[in-house]
Order: C-alpha cells, then structure tokens, then sequence
C-alpha cells in the first residue's frame, strides 16, 4: 500500500467521529499496526509489516532520516500523491505526517525495548528498534531541525479545522531541555491504553465518585499508593513524585482529566461483573420554603451511560429501603435519608448499582444553590467548589473539627467584605444537626485551604450546560444550552466571537445570576468561541447552533430485521424488513384485501366532512430531535427525553422514568417513526413515508418517520393547493408521558377518476419527495413476512438449554391469568412456559417440553404456549371491529408494528371479559384491525 493509505487506515482508528471530545493518544505497537494492515488486506501478518516498512521508507525521500521525512512531508502541504505503480491519485484525510509521528512513539510501546524515560537516551535506543525493523533512524533535534511543528500541525487539525469531533489531541509543550522535542513523543505513551482500562478499578478501590474533585495532590498520593496495582514502573512512579518534573505533571493532569470524565462504571471488562457507582449528595430546600426548618436529605447522582433500573433501590441500614427514581439529568428525587456525618455507601444488590458520599477527613460540607447543576433554584446541593462570585453558599461545619482549626477559620473570615458573611442561628433556623455550626457567605476571595476535599477555582473556565447536542460541539437551536464561567468573581462579561470576527453579548439569567444567556436572535450555522471580555479566557473549541445535521440517511445504513423480528444481514436472510420496506414478499396477494384501504365509491365533497383537529399543532418536539440527529444513541435518547419530559409531566400513573422511556422507544418503532437496536446502542430515524391506512371513504395517508417544523409547514402549503386536509390527532391520553408524536393524516376525497382522492395525495406526495405506494403496503409487507408458529418451533426447538439450576427464581406462565406467576411455584416440566428472574434487570424465558428446556423470546413463546393449549384469547370488538390483543401478551415485532399502522395511533388499553375465565382484563385495541387482513394473519399466531 502507499504510505497515504497507510496513513487513511491509522487515521481513521485513532480518529474518528465515534472518540469526539474524547483525548487521543497516538501509542500503536507493531502488532496493533499489523492487525489494522490485516483487515484491509489479504496479507500475511509478515508481509503486512514489510508493506508498513516499505511505505514509512518511501515518504519523504528513500534514505532520509525520520525527522527529515517529517519536516519535508509537512513543508511540501500536499495532502495528495500519485501511486508510483499503478498512477492512481491517493489522497490522505488526516494530516500526512500522523503515521510518520506514530513511528517515532512506536520504540516506546514495545515491552521488551527496556529504557529509561530521559531526552538524552531516547535516539540512541530508538535507532536500535529503527535499525532492527529496517525503519529509518532518527536524528538528534535542535532549533534548526525538529518534528515539533508536525505535531502542532496535527493538534491543531484535531482541534480548530476537525473542532473536536474526531478527538482531542493536544500536542503537549515541554519548557526543559530535556523534554523539549522528545517529550512529544514520550507523552504518547507514559500511559498505556491497559492502564486506563484499570482507572475505573482504582477509582472504586478508592472509594472515589464521579464528579469528585481531586487536586492534583490528591491525584499524586492514589497513583503512588496503588502504583504497583496499575503496573506502573518504577520510573513512571518517580515521575509522579516529583511535583516540578513536567512528564510527571502530564501524567498526574491525565489521570485527573480521566477521574473528572469518569461515568462510574467500575469494571470496563465485563458488563456482570462490574458496578456502576454515583454519588450521594446532601441536600435541602430553602428554608423560605419550609417554614425556616433545615430537612438534610440526599440526591444521587449518576454519569453512566446508562438509564436508572427500574424499581431501584438502596439498601440503608436501619430502615426500609429507599426508592431512588431519576428526575432530570442524572440526578434522582430527594431521598428521605437521615443526615449520618460518617457518610454512607448504599447498594443495590439486584442492579449492582452502588450510592457513596465523598470520603472526607473533615467534617465539613458546602452547599450551593441547585440551579448550577441543573435542580431547581430552590434546592441547595453539596459541593466541592467554592465559588468566587455573587451566589449564596452554606457551609455546614463540625464544632469539634472548628474548634482545632478556630486559628485558620477566623483568618478566612477576614477576607469577607462586611455583610458578606454570618453564621446562621438555631434561632433563625431549625433543624441545623447537633454539634454543627451552619454558616451563609458569598464572594468568596480564598479557599479554605486546610480542607484537601473543598477546592476553589485558580483558573477561570467557560462551561456550556444543558441544551441538546447534535453532535460534537454543536447544539440543537431549539434547545439551546447556558453558560457558566467556573472560577467567576461574578463580574465578568461574557461575549461569543462569530468566525466572521463579529460579537454578541450574552446577558445573566437573573436572578440566578451565574448562569448566561444566549439571545434569541443568536445566528444559526455559524461557528463561534466563548471569550471572557478584556480577559485571556475563552473556550479551546468553537461551538454551532444548528436545526439539523447533515449526515447521510441512506436506507442500506438501516438494520435489517429477519421473519422472526431478528437482526440480520441481507446476504443471510431471503427476507427481510429494513425502513418500512419488506424484501421477499408477494405483494401480488394483497389485492383482495385493498378494498380496506381504498373503498371504491366515489363522493363528490371538496373537503372532508369528518375532518378533526385540522389547525392543531402537532407535539412533535421528540421526533424532531431524532430527526435532527438522523442517527442517536440509547443516551441521548434518554437525555433528550427527560427534556421535553421535564416541560410535559402529566401526573404519576406508577411508572419510572426508565419504563417510560422504553415504552416510548418501543411505541415510536411500532409507529414507523424510528428503528432501535438495544444491543449496537443505536437509534435511527425512518426517512419521511406516507402510508395508506383503511378508509370507509376516500383515501387516508399516515405522515411517519422524519419529521421538522419545515417539513410540516411544507405539507400544510402543498396539501391545501391540491384540496388534501390534514389531521392531526392525539394518542389515547394514557400515552400522555410517552411523548409520541402526534399521529398526521392525510385526508382526500374526490370523485372517480380522481381514484377517490388518491391522486390528490399522490401530487402531495411528489412535491415533497416522499414516498407514496398503495402497491406496497407495509401492514401486508409486515405481515407477510412474518413467521408462524411451526416456523419458530423449528427454530427454537433445534438448540436445547438446560435451564434447571435456575428453580429457585421460576415464575411459570399460568392461563388463567395469561401472564407469569406472581411468586416462586413448581411446574410440569413435560410442558410449561417459565420466566427466571435472575436479578431484576436478568429475567429469561424458558420453555419446557418433554423434560428439555429451550431458551425462548417472550412474545413468540407466549402465543406458541398458548397455540398448544389450544386457547385463542384475542377478540374483534362486534361495534368498532377493533382488535383486541391482552395488554400481558404484546405481539411480536411485525405484529405490533401492523397492527399499529392500520390506525396511526397506539392502542388504547380498555377492560373486556376474558371468554375463558370471565374475568375482566386488559386489552390493547388496535383500531381498524379486526378487518380480514389481520384475521387472515392471526393465525400465524394460532389466534
């Protein structure tokens, strides 16, 4: 390969979109080079190598030396060259001199190449792997000739041309003689990727949470204490104790920006083993708002990428446990925990989720005001940082500990302008724990020094919080974020600088007077810096608002889904669904079933008279976000949802906010709108699709998948040139908290050679570029890919599972109730359904047949159970011929997707007598598809 091949395959594994934000570190060993080389050729390991050593020898002259190849490379600013063997023209999309740099690290990444870490050894013990590798040596540098440039050259495409969204890569500046040229590419590779791997084991041993804040001090003690835990060297380890040596600066300031972007998760290895640790913070509302009486309770914190377990909750010695529900990014409701001043570490076994408060040696707390972290105005929250500006602070102090450090505490006091400061009185207050004094300041000049857990701001930092991403530095303009400055005397201004080189002021939120501002009329598409005005201080990368992203949406980037509603590869599966669409099936046959949706009577009305809600405006704040984003992640589903969530809350009806999250996701698949993937962490958005729905008269279109603001208003314009009305209709008011956007139906009417109205919305249709097909229609499509019963059975019946060990936890299937036992029972293992609840968040489907056990899907299992036992329990209502289906036994995917489409809308859930037991339970009613395609189809269900 050329060396710019070689350059796009490195480049493309150290920087890509997947590591935005995130620091990047160019240490590849031989065999990480070698298996990259493998995967993109049919090579041997060996011939890989000589192909890598060949094109590191061809760049930048034959026989020159490395610094030389690096130096003419850059100097020449080509990112092109021509294939001296096959004239092709290769381009690099990284900058070209990256593989060179990532050779002059490479001696450093061998285990077996023993050195010390010093600038004056690193070329003479370089050149000995160089010439061992037939890899060009590499010269001493001076000020005349050095590779500082390209890697200054490389950080600054990380960082202003790429803006972070490949990854960070700072080019780190040594100041010593020592370090000033090969203290590059010592920096690279102090801290191998394994040791970061063990950070989240140290940081649990440590007893440490996530956004704690650790001095660098802090930092130097745990890395020495648990050097040899980390693998760290003896060299490594001097460096670390020295406060001045500036390797070991990098190092300790790497390890502290890793604890500060730590999530909690405390095993990085293995998703059972590991925990995921947050923090227990104290709190209390103002005290105007509880009749001037201090309640210390506590609110956990979670960073992990993950959304609560449902039902969570911590085990607190000596009482019930405590219920911990999420409220608003990240954070949970106040728990009623009593204040204990030795903290506490809570766990909930089931999840293997753990709650810890700060390991402190003083007791001493601070609070601040909860809007700076996200929580209403009224709530104060513990903290580590002191802040220098206007705000309000308590500090909660133990007397015992204030009498020992009285000498130091007064001389802090004194720094307090007049009013400034005051200890607050049990007169003023009730409630402030025995033995505590509780004090209100603001404008605070110095730390408390003495306290190694309280931490005060030296250097200032512009912070954005809040809002929506979508992407790496750039912000949904609907939902635009605030700005902090960290370290504030409370008289800053602060300015954006647009790249066109204009201003715009951003003004304090009053009254919380910490928070900025962006104006309404902030421009849009336009790249801009945060600055403190007439201050050096202003944020490293720019930031963008922006309505949408552009980023590719085309269909083969969709999953594929097989007949049993699995994932799967188009090569292994004849059929398939992917966007909507189904490959495989005979729509031929859906002819004698289109009278449902295209009745062929004429009317000759110009608009229809049933039409509702036609000048709504539809809730769509949800999927316009995920359309703006084209493709999410599960997390930033979760985030945008506690968004809107948080404006929208209608009542508690029982759930968690994880429950109603899922039901959402699930909700909006059934709907058209979106396809997940639990396992790949994945969200896509369905491109824009009109979909015929049954109709007693004219013709009716279901708007789903992508949707904006742009796009509705479009269709408002275009459907009214061609006499098509919309509605725009509301789900049952039990989906209220699921956010689903409002279900958009087109409407026409007309007479015959019109097709009743269908050429209407055909012409709505071409307009906007969205697909219209009545030949095509996805309810058949679904259904008729769909599998049946003798089909799964074959299926799961081919690979037992032996599930006996789990009796313990077995929860059989009971009939009567059509849903799992309540409680531990006995079974037949001749026959039976059986779910095994492991841990809360562990629970598996069994079924028994002949004393084999067989690992089932839930849904499938529960209608193949059902089909044995020859029990039909879905009912058609006489009156609305609506499909009931028991809300305990939700369909398989393509069902439920079918059956969701014949409406537009999710199921309603209403009571009806079950025929069998005559009892009365809930059913999901489908509207408009108790009609014969559906009929036909249940029987694959053996319904």
């Amino acid at each position: 390969m050329h060396y710019y091949e070689w350059n796009n395959i490195i480049g493309n594994y150290l920087f890509n979109r997947n590591k935005a934000g995130l620091p990047i570190y160019i240490a590849l060993n031989k065999d990480q080079i070698i298996n990259l080389g493998i995967q993109n050729t049919d090579l041997s390991r060996n011939e890989v190598w000589q192909d890598f050593v060949r094109a590191i020898q061809s760049q930048g002259g034959r026989n020159s030396s490395l610094i030389e190849k690096i130096e003419t490379t850059l100097g020449s600013g080509s990112w092109e060259s021509r294939d001296p063997v096959t004239r092709k023209l290769i381009k690099s999309n990284y900058p070209p001199c990256l593989t060179l740099l990532v050779t002059s690290v490479l001696p450093l990444t061998e285990e077996t190449f023993d050195f010390s870490i010093n600038g004056n050894n690193y070329h003479d013990r370089a050149n000995k792997f160089f010439a061992q590798h037939s890899l060009p040596y590499v010269q001493r540098q001076d000020k005349r000739m050095n590779w500082n440039k390209a890697w200054e050259n490389l950080s600054d495409w990380a960082l202003r041309i790429k803006q972070g969204e490949m990854g960070i890569f700072d080019s780190k500046n040594f100041a010593s003689n020592y370090y000033i040229y090969v203290g590059k590419a010592f920096s690279q590779c102090l801290i191998q990727p394994r040791l970061f791997q063990q950070l989240p084991k140290l940081f649990e041993k440590a007893e440490l949470i996530p956004d704690q804040i650790l001095s660098s001090s802090v930092i130097k003690e745990l890395l020495i204490k648990y050097g040899n835990e980390l693998a760290l060297s003896d060299k490594t380890k001097e460096l670390i104790s020295i406060d001045k040596d500036e390797l070991g600066q990098f190092i300790r300031g790497t390890i502290q920006q890793n604890q500060e972007n730590w999530n909690g998760e405390s095993n990085l290895d293995s998703a059972t083993s590991g925990w995921t640790i947050g923090g227990l913070r104290l709190t209390f509302k103002d005290p105007q708002h509880t009749n001037f009486i201090l309640k210390l309770n506590y609110r956990f914190k979670s960073k992990a990428n993950l959304d609560y377990p449902e039902s969570l909750r911590f085990e607190v010695p000596g009482q019930e446990e405590v219920s911990c529900q999420e409220v608003t990014d990240g954070w949970s409701n106040e728990m009623f925990i009593p204040f204990n001043q030795d903290g506490y570490s809570l766990s909930s076994p089931a999840n293997r989720w753990k709650a810890r408060t700060v390991k402190r040696s003083h007791r001493v707390w601070l609070f601040t005001r909860g809007n700076s972290v996200g929580l209403n105005g009224n709530t104060w929250i513990e903290t580590d940082v002191i802040a220098r500006n206007q705000s309000e602070m308590y500090l909660l102090y133990d007397r015992a500990h204030l009498s020992k450090d009285k000498v130091k505490f007064e001389l802090w006091k004194k720094h307090f302008s007049e009013g400034l400061f005051k200890e607050v009185t049990e007169r003023e207050l009730d409630g402030i724990p025995h033995g505590y004094s509780l004090f209100k300041f603001s404008r605070a000049s110095q730390p408390l020094s003495w306290l190694s857990h309280l931490t005060f701001p030296i250097d200032k930092r512009i912070e954005l919080v809040g809002g929506l991403k979508l992407s790496y530095g750039v912000y949904y303009a609907l939902e635009l974020p605030k700005v902090t400055i960290i370290g504030e005397t409370g008289q800053e201004k602060l300015q954006a600088l647009l790249e066109n080189e204009r201003t715009i002021n951003l003004h304090r939120h009053e009254p919380e007077n910490t928070v900025f501002c962006f104006p309404n009329d902030f421009p849009l598409d336009v790249r801009f810096q945060l600055q403190i005005v007439d201050e050096a201080v202003k944020t490293t990368i720019s930031y963008c608002f922006a309505e949408s992203i552009t980023l590719s949406t085309d269909k083969d980037d969709l999953p594929c889904w097989n007949k049993m509603g699995e994932l799967c590869k188009k090569n292994n599966a004849d059929k398939y669904e992917q966007g909507l669409l189904t490959t495989g099936v005979e729509y031929a046959y859906q002819e004698s079933y289109l009278w449902n949706f295209l009745p062929g009577y004429a009317v000759s009305a110009s608009k229809p008279a049933y039409l509702i809600n036609s000048s709504d405006k539809p809730f769509d704040e949800l999927l316009n976000y995920l359309s703006a984003r084209k493709e999410s992640s599960i997390q930033q589903f979760s985030t945008a949802f506690e968004l809107f969530s948080s404006k929208r809350f209608h009542g508690d009806d029982g759930l968690s906010t994880g429950q109603y999250k899922r039901r959402s996701l699930e909700m909006m698949r059934a709907l058209g709108h979106i396809e997940y993937d639990d396992v790949h962490n994945k969200i896509w958005i369905n491109s824009s699709r009109l979909i015929p729905l049954p109709a007693r008269r004219g013709r009716r279109a279901l708007l789903t998948g992508f949707r904006s603001n742009e796009l509705i208003a479009l269709l408002r314009e275009v459907a009214d040139q061609f006499n098509v009305s919309i509605s725009v209709e509301n789900h049952p008011s039990r989906y209220q908290n699921y956010l689903l956007p409002s279900a958009i139906i087109l409407i026409a009417d007309g007479p015959a050679e019109s097709l009743c109205g269908q050429k209407a919305i055909e012409q709505v249709a071409a307009q906007l570029n969205i697909p219209y097909d009545i030949s095509n229609l996805p309810q058949f499509g679904l259904l008729s890919l769909s599998a049946s019963l003798s089909e799964y059975e074959l299926q799961i019946l081919a690979t037992p599972e032996d599930a006996t060990l789990m009796s313990y936890c077995a929860y059989p299937f009971k009939i009567e109730t059509l849903n799992f036992s309540g409680e531990v029972s006995t079974f037949d293992p001749e026959f039976a359904l059986v779910e095994y609840k492991l841990k809360k968040w562990d629970r598996r489907v069994y079924l028994w047949k002949e004393g084999q056990s067989y690992r089932v899907d839930r849904r499938w299992s529960s209608y193949y159970y059902l089909h044995k036992l020859n029990r039909h329990v879905v009912q058609v209502d006489a009156q609305t011929g609506d499909l009931l289906i028991p809300f305990s036994l939700p369909l398989p995917q393509h069902f439920a997707r079918a059956f969701t489409l014949m409406s537009g809308k999710a199921p309603d859930v209403i009571r009806r007598t079950d025929i069998h037991s005559s009892k009365s339970i809930k059913y999901n009613r489908y509207e408009h598809s108790g009609n014969l395609l559906a009929n036909n189809f249940l029987t694959r269900l053996g319904q």
